[in-house]
C-alpha cells in the first residue's frame, strides 16, 4: 500500500510548491515530512483532478452542515470536525487504508459504533442516519479528547483502528502535545483526512450549489413503509430510499428514529403541512391528547365543583345533576357568560363528566389539522381543542354548522385556500374487524343482513349470498312474510320456494337487475368521495388539487402498491386531471 514512501527515499519526487508544509486542528500543529506532504500533495491532486468527487462533497457538506452544525456546537465539539462528517476513509492497520461502505457518516466503524450504542443488525445500521451517526460520532470523540488529552489524537483514533493507535503509541507520544510531525506513511489516514480538509476549507467559500437542498426530519415514519411516506410528501421512494441507507427494510421499524426526506428548500413549508396532515390521520380527539386537562382546585369560588386547566384555560367538570345554571353558580359565573365562553343556549343539556369552559376559547389549536370521527360536530371539536366554532367555520370555509361527514379533514389553524378541496380520509370503522373486501361486501349487503337474521342463522345466508340484488331482497320478504308459520318447521321448502324466485328474477331480469345494482355504488362513491367514476368494470378516480396516491389508496382502502400495478405506474407523481383505475367492481 506504502509503496510510494520507498521511491520517495530512492529519488526526488515533485512536490506542488503549494503544499502547506503544517496545517493546524482545533489546539494542534501537524507538521509534515517531505514524506507526509508528497501524501498530502498526491491526495489534493486526487481531488483536484476528480472535480466531479469534490463537487459531491461539497454538495454534501452544504446538504448536511445546517444540520449538525448545531449539534456539534451543542455538545462542545469543536468546528473542525464537521468535515469530518461526510469522510469516509478509514486506517485498518499500519500499512492498509480503505474506504467504508457507501452512506456511512463520520467514518464509523462497527466497533465505534457499538460503543456508543448505534444499532446494527439486519434491519438497521444507524451509522448511515445522519442525526444518530452524528450524536454517537460527538460522544465517541469527546470520550477521545479526555482519554488521550488532545484533539489531534482524537481525530487519528477515530479514523484508525484501535492496533494502529496502539502499535504507533499515540497515547504516550501525543499526549498534551500542541505540535506534532507526521513522518511516516503510517499516519497515512491522518495524512489523507487532513489534505481532504484543505481543499475543502480553500474550494468552501466559493461554492454555490445548483440546487440549494434542506434536509427535513420526518418524524412520523413509525411502522410505515418508504413507499407509503413518499406517497404522503410527494417525494419519490427511490429519492427516500438514498437518503436513509440506514433501512435494511422498506419498512420504518418501531422506534423514534426519522426518516430523513431531501427536498428542494422551495418546498420546506409545503412538506411540514404535508408531514402534520400524516400525523392527524386516523387521530381524533383524546387519542391524540386533547383536550388537555390538569385538575386546578385553585380555581374553585368555594361552592362546589371540580375545577381543571383546559387547553390553558379555566374550566369546570359537570357532575350528576349538573347543569348550565349549577355550573355558573359554581363558577361565579353570570349565566349568559358561562353559555356564551361554551357557546351553549339555555335549552342546551350538560353531559356528566364534560368540561366546560369558563373563558373565552383561542382563535387556533395547537395542531393544524382533525380528522371527524363518526357523531362528531363543530360543537364537539370546538370543546376538543378550545377554538372558537365562528372560527372553525371561518377556517373551513362553512357558511353554518353542518352534519360533518366522517373522515373529513378540518383546518385548526388557518383558512383553507379556495384552490384546494374540501379533503376526506375514509377512516375505518372501530367495529369492523375482518378485511377490506369483507367490509366492501358488507356494506353492499346491508339489506340482506337483517332478512338472514328473520329467517334461518343456519341456513339462509347460503341462499341469500350469492343474489346481491336488492329486488331479489323484496322477494324474499314477501316469501317470508306469506308463510310466517311455515319458516321454524319446514326450511326446505322454504328454501325451494325461495330458490325459485330467486331463479325467475334472474332470468327475466338479468340485465335491468346488473343495471340496477351497479349505480348504487356509483351514487355512495360520488357522495363520500368526489371525483369518482364507474367504467370498464372499474372504479376510477380522477385526481384532485392536493391529492396524493396515498391520500387516493386510503380514501378506497386499497394499498399504494394496488394503485401501481393496475395503473402501470413508474413513480408517485400524479396530476390534477389523472384518472386513476381503483380497484374492480
Amino acid at each position: 500500500m506504502f509503496g510510494v514512501h520507498s521511491e520517495v527515499k530512492s529519488q526526488p519526487v515533485a512536490i506542488e510548491p503549494k503544499t502547506p508544509y503544517e496545517i493546524r486542528f482545533v489546539d494542534v500543529t501537524f507538521q509534515l515530512s517531505d514524506v507526509a506532504r508528497y501524501l498530502l500533495s498526491q491526495e489534493i491532486a486526487y481531488l483536484d483532478k476528480n472535480p466531479h468527487i469534490k463537487q459531491d462533497y461539497l454538495e454534501k457538506l452544504s446538504l448536511y452542515l445546517p444540520v449538525i452544525d448545531p449539534m456539534i456546537r451543542n455538545a462542545g465539539v469543536p468546528e473542525d470536525f464537521k468535515f469530518l462528517s461526510v469522510y469516509s476513509k478509514f486506517q485498518k492497520s499500519v500499512g492498509l487504508v480503505s474506504v467504508l461502505e457507501p452512506g456511512i457518516f463520520w467514518c464509523m466503524d462497527n466497533a465505534k459504533a457499538l460503543d456508543v450504542d448505534l444499532e446494527i443488525n439486519r434491519i438497521v445500521d444507524e451509522r448511515k442516519h445522519l442525526t444518530l451517526a452524528t450524536a454517537g460520532a460527538l460522544v465517541s470523540l469527546k470520550r477521545n479528547n479526555i482519554l488521550y488529552n488532545s484533539w489531534g489524537s482524537a481525530l487519528f483514533a477515530h479514523i484508525a483502528d484501535r492496533s494502529v493507535i496502539k502499535t504507533l503509541d499515540i497515547g504516550k507520544k501525543w499526549n498534551g502535545n500542541k505540535f506534532i510531525v507526521l513522518d511516516s506513511p503510517a499516519y497515512s489516514s491522518l495524512i489523507h483526512f487532513l489534505a481532504f480538509k484543505w481543499v475543502m476549507e480553500r474550494d468552501w467559500p466559493g461554492f454555490r450549489p445548483e440546487v440549494h437542498r434542506i434536509v427535513y426530519e420526518y418524524p412520523y415514519g413509525k411502522g410505515k413503509s418508504l413507499n407509503l411516506i413518499g406517497a404522503d410528501l410527494q417525494v419519490e421512494p427511490k429519492d427516500l430510499v438514498e437518503s436513509n441507507k440506514w433501512l435494511k427494510v422498506n419498512l420504518v421499524p418501531d422506534r423514534k428514529s426519522t426518516v430523513i426526506v431531501v427536498i428542494p428548500s422551495s418546498r420546506y413549508h409545503e412538506i411540514r403541512k404535508l408531514s402534520e396532515l400524516s400525523r392527524n390521520l386516523g387521530i381524533s380527539g383524546y387519542e391524540s391528547g386533547f383536550p388537555v386537562l390538569k385538575e386546578t382546585p385553585a380555581y374553585s369560588k368555594g361552592k362546589g365543583g371540580v375545577f381543571y386547566k383546559i387547553n390553558d384555560k379555566k374550566g369546570i367538570r359537570a357532575d350528576f345533576c349538573d347543569s348550565h345554571v349549577t355550573l355558573a353558580y359554581k363558577s361565579d359565573l353570570s349565566l349568559k357568560k358561562f353559555l356564551d365562553y361554551n357557546e351553549m343556549t339555555e335549552k342546551d343539556v350538560t353531559t356528566v363528566g364534560q368540561v366546560y369552559y369558563l373563558q373565552e376559547k383561542n382563535g387556533k389549536a395547537k395542531i393544524p389539522f382533525h380528522i371527524v370521527k363518526e357523531g362528531e360536530t363543530i360543537w364537539y371539536i370546538s370543546q376538543l381543542y378550545g377554538v372558537k366554532m365562528s372560527t372553525l367555520l371561518d377556517f373551513n370555509r362553512m357558511d353554518a354548522v353542518q352534519r360533518l361527514q366522517h373522515g373529513r379533514v378540518i383546518w385548526l389553524q388557518k383558512k383553507r385556500s379556495k384552490k384546494r378541496p374540501v379533503e376526506h380520509v375514509e377512516l375505518p370503522k372501530e367495529e369492523i374487524t375482518f378485511p377490506e373486501e369483507e367490509v366492501v361486501a358488507a356494506a353492499e349487503q346491508e339489506q340482506v343482513i337483517p332478512v338472514e337474521k328473520l329467517v334461518s342463522e343456519a341456513q339462509k345466508p347460503a341462499e341469500v349470498k350469492p343474489v346481491e340484488q336488492k329486488p331479489a331482497d323484496q322477494k324474499v320478504i314477501e316469501v317470508v312474510k306469506e308463510t310466517p308459520k311455515e319458516v321454524k318447521p319446514v326450511e326446505k321448502p322454504k328454501t325451494e320456494e325461495t330458490v325459485t324466485v330467486i331463479k325467475q328474477e334472474p332470468k327475466k331480469e338479468v340485465k335491468p337487475t346488473v343495471a340496477e345494482k351497479k349505480p348504487e355504488p356509483k351514487k355512495v362513491i360520488e357522495e363520500d368521495i368526489p371525483g369518482s367514476e364507474i367504467s370498464d368494470g372499474y372504479i376510477y378516480h380522477i385526481v384532485k388539487q392536493g391529492e396524493t396516491l396515498y391520500r387516493i389508496s386510503v380514501n378506497y382502502k386499497v394499498s399504494v402498491e394496488k394503485l401501481y400495478k393496475l395503473n402501470n405506474l413508474k413513480s408517485n407523481t400524479i396530476e390534477i386531471g389523472d384518472r386513476i383505475r381503483v380497484k374492480p367492481i
